[in-house]
């Protein structure tokens, strides 16, 4: 498959169980590093300025620490580099008697321009770097709301590729278990659960900064077959749907049904579903506004409480007692189990009727 005209790159993570000591030496004696500030393993094939293969664990797997190895490739500029590279990789683990357990994954990435890369432009746009302090605060107050209206955008730009997955979701699903989804294989699926109609409505609900602190969004987080969360991380999309495997023609089979799909974004595209998501991500921060006026509501009307509580932690801290963890205005519970020096236990006299 010839390089993208789009100047799309892939990567991918491959979760394999395998001694990450005897790896890591393997892939000294094989690849050389790249200089820093990049780092990282050189494979053949990959983009040159850019972060080289690195080793990390990965506790989903559910092996031994050590054992737990989730390899990190590089960006490839066209599939047909991408399985040279995987295949080169794969040489050095099988080398060190790697395998595939059921709870392994192949993640794989793809840096789309003008589509994955819109956030990190946005904020290179209003970078105010190279201003001394009061002119770069001035910059910001000036440029605040139009900066605003050009990350929200983004993101809801963003949240519209669901919408361009769910049609070929299916597709993905039968090439990855060609056999089902039950039985052994439905360990995966747990780290890689479909995406549903009206999830892109239900995502544009949330604020812009969601992509980088929503983990735990639709209860799924980024364990979706489509990981949106990858953009504000990487600038990269990652399909997360496929099982690992140690086989090059496999990898290039998998590779090149994700390569065709990412060809296929269309930026014009994109750009029309976010103004047609516009309202339900107003209707979502109307939801948070009521939401923190509601909190207001609780603080205020408990105030008296709290201010019992706080006197109450102070005493006991004063007089060496254990106290019970709370946050911020969280009226506690447990008081009556207190036992003061004197022997008394409980709330004291002085602050019972608080």
């Amino acid at each position: 498959m010839a390089e993208s005209t789009r100047g799309i790159t892939y990567g991918f993570e491959l979760e394999v169980e395998c001694d990450r000591h005897a790896a890591l030496k393997a892939a000294e004696a094989r690849f050389p590093r790249r200089p820093f500030p990049r780092g990282g393993f050189e494979i053949p094939g990959a983009v040159m300025d850019a972060k080289g293969m690195m080793f990390a664990e990965d506790r989903s797997i559910g092996s031994a620490r050590l054992r737990s190895l989730e390899v990190q490739s590089p960006p490839f500029p066209d599939v047909d580099s991408a399985v040279t590279g995987f295949a080169a990789i794969v040489e050095v683990l099988a080398s060190c008697g790697a395998r595939v357990k059921r709870t392994c994954g192949l993640h794989l990435h793809a840096l789309v321009p003008g589509v994955t890369d819109r956030f990190g432009r946005t904020c290179q746009h209003y970078s105010c770097d190279d201003l001394d302090w009061r002119e770069a605060l001035e910059h910001q107050r000036r440029t605040y709301d139009e900066r605003q209206i050009r990350e929200r955008h983004d993101y809801l730009a963003a949240v519209a590729i669901i919408d361009a997955w769910l049609p070929v979701q299916n597709r993905f699903f039968d090439l990855a278990y060609p056999h089902g989804t039950s039985g052994r294989d439905a360990d995966r699926l747990a780290f890689a659960q479909q995406l549903m109609p009206g999830d892109a409505e239900a995502m544009a609900g949330y604020d812009k900064d969601e992509l980088g602190k929503g983990r735990r969004l639709f209860g799924r987080g980024r364990n979706q077959a489509l990981n949106l969360y990858s953009i504000n991380d990487h600038a990269t999309l990652e399909c997360r749907v496929f099982p690992s495997t140690l086989d090059p023609a496999r990898f290039r089979e998998c590779l090149a049904a994700w390569a065709t799909w990412c060809e296929s974004l269309d930026s014009a595209a994109l750009e029309a579903r976010a103004v047609e998501l516009q309202p339900f991500f107003e209707a979502g921060r109307a939801r948070v506004a009521e939401f923190m006026a509601s909190v207001q509501r609780h603080i205020l009307a408990n105030q008296p409480l709290f201010e019992r509580d706080h006197e109450l932690e102070r005493r006991a801290r004063a007089a060496r007692i254990p106290v019970p963890r709370r946050r911020p205005h969280e009226q506690l519970r447990d008081w009556s189990k207190v036992v003061w020096p004197d022997g008394t236990v409980g709330i004291p006299a002085d602050l019972a009727g608080s």
